[in-house]
């Protein structure tokens, strides 16, 4: 027994309505019973058992009657290949969502009708009469081919995205974000977050930027209080006032120690100046080590110091 859809329209048809309550539920049990191509086998006895396992009142008879039912009102179609009883639900793949894991139909498709035979099906003694032309036939089976392309292809493409790989290259700038984050917790919803922003470089300074001013704000002293990065990241906390105000300060506080940096480059020179050997020396060491926060050539600093050096 398979899982199948039922429609409102199962309901509201007045040929099905016109029939026997069980034999409308036979109708939906015969959807589970099928395979995905909507075929089963017309052996009353096993329909029985698996449409209705608990009701003792229904007998195979039953069963027959009420596929003979469907048959007449035309939503059933019985057929023989090589000797064997086989049912089909009519439009069956038209009204079923059929999963591509299904197994392939191993049951054989009814028979085509051309324009030059005839097919008699004996229904309680009427004899019915079926007829279809060869163009008819060509066109169904042309209809069902195309169909089952559709499926192949749905299938295939099920599998390519279940097989597709997980991106493993870092998004640019992830790295220093991560590692300057005092809360390194929940990597993968970081990296999605990171992805979902996907910050140009500039932003990923500010960014890292933000992270340390965090770091020295009174509620990061407790890591119990540091947000998970991908809510961090999520709700632009790099934004936050708090970050401006301490870049604001930051470069208030380089400022100033640029400023001292100065003035003692000034008292060396001075002192220099007068012929003061360890004076030089000493002013030759210390624009080697602040030459960048000085706006002085490093080589020549490293080489001034070499002159002067005993």
């Amino acid at each position: 027994m398979r899982s199948r859809l039922i429609k409102p329209n199962f309901f509201r048809d007045e040929d099905l309505s016109s029939l026997e309550p069980l034999a409308q539920i036979l109708f939906a049990g015969l959807w589970c019973v099928a395979d995905r191509e909507g075929r089963l086998e017309d052996r009353p006895r096993l329909i029985r058992s698996d449409v209705f396992p608990t009701r003792d009142d229904v007998t195979s008879n039953d069963v027959v009657r009420w596929i003979d039912a469907l048959v007449n009102i035309d939503v059933i179609q019985r057929y023989e290949v090589d000797g064997r009883s086989y049912l089909q639900v009519k439009n069956f793949s038209k009204h079923q969502k059929i999963s591509p894991k299904e197994a392939k139909s191993h049951l054989p498709a009814p028979p085509r009708v051309t324009a030059t035979a005839l097919q008699l099906q004996c229904n309680g003694g009427a004899t019915v009469l079926q007829f279809c032309s060869e163009a008819e036939a060509e066109a169904e089976a042309e209809a069902e081919a195309e169909a089952e392309a559709k499926r192949v292809l749905r299938h295939r493409a099920n599998d390519a995205r279940r097989r597709r790989p997980r991106l493993t290259q870092l998004p640019l700038g992830f790295d220093r974000f991560w590692q300057a984050y005092p809360n390194r917790t929940h990597r993968l919803d970081a990296e999605k977050a990171w992805r979902a922003l996907d910050p140009a470089p500039d932003l990923v300074d500010q960014i890292v930027a933000a992270v340390e001013a965090w770091k020295t704000h009174r509620q990061w002293a407790d890591r119990q209080f540091v947000p998970h990065p991908a809510t961090w990241l999520r709700r632009r906390l790099w934004e936050d006032e708090f970050v401006a105000t301490a870049r604001s300060a930051a470069t208030t506080q380089t400022a100033d120690a640029v400023a001292s940096l100065r003035r003692q480059h000034d008292y060396w020179r001075r002192r220099a100046d007068t012929g003061d050997e360890q004076a030089r020396l000493t002013l030759a060491e210390f624009e080697r080590d602040h030459a960048t926060k000085l706006g002085l050539d490093q080589p020549a600093a490293e080489a001034a110091v070499a002159e002067v050096a005993p």
